[in-house]
């Protein structure tokens, strides 16, 4: 299987609902050989990486060191069973800068972990 892109979910507007039952893939499995990618574009630091761990025992999750000159190493966090994680990527230390991963940041972990990515106003 070929890594899993993961597609923002853009909140525009301050103070402005948005109906998550409307979007079918919130969340999307890793794919567990391939791992999954997201677009980092605009203002990171707006950007929220949701991972949510449906497995029965904890998972790590990995996100990989970028290619930049920030990029020294691998973030890997373990999610105890049944457990959400979120957090805010820094750009200069995940985004690759060069290559056929340029402007992408690369997440790994098994395939019981499932991934949304939100951006804020």
């Amino acid at each position: 299987m070929a890594r899993v892109s993961i597609n923002p979910i853009e909140i525009k507007n301050h103070s402005e609902f948005k109906d998550a039952g409307a979007y079918a893939d919130l969340l999307k499995a890793i794919d567990a050989t391939d791992g999954a990618e997201i677009k980092l574009n605009g203002h990171d630091e707006r950007c929220v990486l949701l991972v949510h761990n449906s497995a029965s025992s904890a998972s790590d999750v990995t996100v990989k060191a970028g290619n930049g000159l920030q990029g020294v190493s691998d973030l890997v966090y373990s999610i105890p069973a049944l457990h959400m994680a979120l957090i805010v990527l820094e750009s200069g230390k995940f985004k690759n800068i060069s290559g056929d991963d340029k402007g992408k940041a690369i997440i790994k972990g098994a395939a019981s972990l499932k991934v949304a990515f939100i951006k804020l106003p």
